[in-house]
């Protein structure tokens, strides 16, 4: 500003502690332990020289207050404006960026986890942060562990400190995948700052998890170790659906063995069709079972059963290893129960007379009826007793002998061999009569009878019949045998 030429300047300029990076490219210039240093020539009355520096604003500043100072080869009568600063405020800017990752696939009903990650980027250090995340449907009981995160009405929220440039915070939140979920889960985490983002494009990341619909459907089945030949045979059929997804629907079949006659099933949606049988059932979810009944008769001349039946459901099953089983059934014995029933005494009776029977039940099979499974018979006295009344005086060997008019029934255990004797009577009518034929059948049901329902074995009926004649039908008698006798007129 003269009044007379410089011969020589020199300009300091302590740099502040918030300007990082300071450099210059100004010639005479240089930075040196944190000062710039200038030294510059001759400058004549109302020259100017102009000085750059630049540095980088530290991520913690909130302001920069900069001073220069120079001073000339020649006295200075003016020193007050030697020396200028400059206050620059700093406006902080922060790049957060979320990162949210999980995996690929999941089956469905199986844990799922995701890790969100939250990273400043700079320029400056955030003061605080915000994370929300609303979990899927598809995801249930979502939880987290994280300090500072909870999860409230299916949102994950997380509020976070002070965060340094080029630092990390990690956030977890996991759960169960619904099991009935489908498709694919898209879950999304937004990450906000107290400070300016100048880069919002990655505050937002989405993880994509793809559901895997596997079912694991097991099926089991259980009968009887042993039966006797001509028993009943009863197989029960359990199918469990272990997950992890709920079973959109299932089939079972099972090919009925050669050695089980008759087979049926009482359950629904099953049906036995040219010696198989065949079961269709609808959903049924994780943890759930459903039960078949299948049943048929032993047949004879055989050692063993063995029967396996097997489930296939609509989805994928990742475990085809338990879905089937097998029973094997020993088969033992061969039942046979014969029965004999006489009219004691002559076939025909007079009326007024008694008449006595006798049932025997023998078993001639290599199969004990047992208390819990006796052998039985049922006498029906109805077409006795249209010319006779029954004497109340059955009576057993063993066994247990009933009366419910007009049934007699007798039921018992007998070992192979072993027989037991029935014994009943009844007395003719004097008059009025019936048919006068004294008929009586038996009729059993236990396996191997030779009585069975409809059989024509003689041994099974007694026919007798009643004698009416009196005074007065003697005298027609004869009345009549003279008139035959009598010479024609």
């Amino acid at each position: 500003d003269g009044p007379s030429n410089s011969t020589g300047y020199t300009v300091t300029d302590t740099i502040p502690a918030d300007l990082n990076n300071a450099a210059t490219t100004t010639a005479g210039c240089s930075i040196a332990a944190g000062t710039l240093s200038c030294t510059g020539g001759p400058l004549a009355v109302g020259a100017s020289t102009t000085i750059a520096l630049t540095g980088t604003a530290a991520a913690d500043a909130t302001s920069i207050v900069n001073t220069a100072d120079v001073t000339g080869n020649e006295p200075d009568p003016n020193p007050a404006n030697n020396t200028d600063s400059i206050t620059t405020t700093v406006t902080p800017e922060v790049d957060l960026a979320v990162v949210k990752s999980g995996p690929e696939g999941v089956d469905a009903g199986d844990a799922i986890s995701y890790t969100i990650t939250v990273t400043n980027n700079g320029p400056s250090d955030s003061s605080g942060w915000t994370l929300t995340d609303p979990v899927p449907a598809q995801v249930v009981d979502p939880a987290t562990t994280t300090a500072g995160c909870s999860v409230t009405g299916g949102t994950l929220s997380c509020t976070g400190g002070p965060l340094l440039v080029g630092a990390s915070a990690t956030v977890t939140v996991s759960g169960t995948v619904a099991a009935n979920a489908t498709g694919s889960i898209a879950n999304t985490a937004t990450v906000t700052g107290n400070e300016p983002d100048p880069n919002p494009d990655n505050n937002q990341s989405t993880a994509t998890t793809v559901i895997s619909e596997d079912v694991d459907l097991a099926l089991s089945k259980t009968g009887p170790a042993t039966v006797d030949a001509g028993d009943t045979v009863s197989y029960t059929i359990t199918v469990t659906n272990d997950g992890p997804s709920d079973s959109s629907g299932w089939t079972v079949t099972d090919t009925v063995p050669a050695g089980l006659t008759g087979a049926s099933s009482p359950t629904s949606g099953c049906s036995v069709t040219a010696g198989t049988l065949s079961c269709t059932g609808g959903p049924l979810a994780v943890g759930a079972s459903t039960t078949i009944t299948l049943t048929g008769t032993a047949a004879e001349g055989i050692s063993s059963i063995t029967n396996t039946a097997t489930v296939t459901g609509n989805e994928p099953d990742p475990n085809p290893g338990n879905n089937s089983d097998s029973v094997t059934t020993s088969v033992t014995g061969t039942p046979g129960l014969t029965i004999v029933k006489k009219q004691n005494g002559p076939a025909t009776v007079k009326a007024g007379e008694s008449v006595e029977y006798t049932i025997t039940v023998t078993n001639t099979g290599t199969t004990t009826y047992t208390a819990a499974d006796p052998a039985t018979f049922t006498d029906d006295l109805s077409d006795l007793l249209d010319d006779a009344r029954y004497n109340q005086d059955a009576e057993a060997t063993s066994g247990t002998v009933d009366y419910e008019e007009p049934v007699l029934s007798w039921s018992g255990a007998l070992a192979p061999g072993q027989s037991a004797t029935i014994t009943f009577s009844i007395t003719t009518n004097a008059r009025p009569f019936g048919d006068l034929k004294l008929l009586n059948t038996v009729v059993s049901t236990s396996p191997g009878s030779n009585c069975a329902p409809g059989s024509t074995d003689t041994q099974c009926t007694t026919k007798g019949k009643v004698d009416v004649r009196d005074k007065d039908k003697d005298k027609d008698t004869k009345r009549a045998q003279r008139m035959k006798e009598a010479p024609a007129a």
